[in-house]
């Protein structure tokens, strides 16, 4: 366990692979430091239930900045919806091969998430390019955006960069349905805003691995020709 204060409270709680926390023992360890709690990181510890989820929403609300629930399998709608209500102000959230949630409460944590500057939903149910355009379209302070292994089409790709290229830096859209096409157009766009702003692009990760006809060698030759705009890209 993890734990960092300032001035003796507690900020921030890493529980990370903590495989054998039950959820009573997750609760009294978060409950301890609900007043000055701010950043949390349960990834990997399998026995979270939405019980927890629930409980953190409630005693941190607006003070939850970050929030990192990977491999939470349990977690439901019952969880995000509590997330959506209650914490407004994350900034960092990461929801990584949960089965059990779907649009329901992934909608509604599009509906109120606003303030977002990372976001992973990777190989995740309920996730449709609706939500994630909505999303794209909501938080305009994105950095780091994981949408990984998930029915998604050239539709969000482009989203992207009409929205939020000055501002993106890490992009992951691995296993998705995302063609050539999506990838002219959105290098297109991104040449466009380029040639507005007249300084160079921070994107500095594009990666659509596992992406049908779209091979690393591909991506490496549509990034050079587009080098002058984005001097950091590197693609996988």
């Amino acid at each position: 366990m993890l734990v960092e204060y300032l001035n003796d409270t507690v900020r921030y709680i890493k529980l990370t692979g903590c495989h054998t926390l039950t959820p009573n023992a997750i609760l009294s360890i978060i409950g301890a430091n609900a007043s000055s709690l701010k950043m949390l990181d349960i990834a990997g510890c399998w026995q979270t239930t939405d019980a927890v989820v629930q409980f953190t929403s409630q005693i941190c609300g607006d003070n939850l900045i970050a929030l990192d629930l990977s491999y939470c399998t349990k977690i439901s709608d019952i969880s995000l919806l509590a997330l959506a209500s209650l914490c407004p102000n994350l900034r960092v959230l990461r929801l990584m091969a949960q089965t059990k949630t779907t649009s329901l409460g992934i909608g509604r944590l599009a509906d109120t998430m606003t303030k977002l500057e990372e976001l992973t939903f990777r190989a995740i149910s309920g996730v449709t390019d609706g939500i994630c355009i909505e999303i794209i379209e909501s938080n305009s302070k994105l950095k780091s955006l994981d949408l990984s292994y998930m029915p998604l089409t050239n539709e969000v790709l482009v989203s992207i960069a009409r929205n939020i290229m000055n501002t993106i830096i890490w992009i992951k859209l691995e296993g998705t349905q995302v063609t050539r096409e999506g990838v002219e157009d959105f290098f297109n766009i991104a040449q466009r805003a380029y040639k507005a702003s007249h300084k160079p692009l921070a994107l500095e990760m594009l990666y659509l691995t596992d992406c049908d006809a779209i091979s690393r060698d591909y991506l490496l030759q549509v990034a050079r020709r587009y080098k002058e705009c984005m001097p950091l890209l590197d693609v996988g």
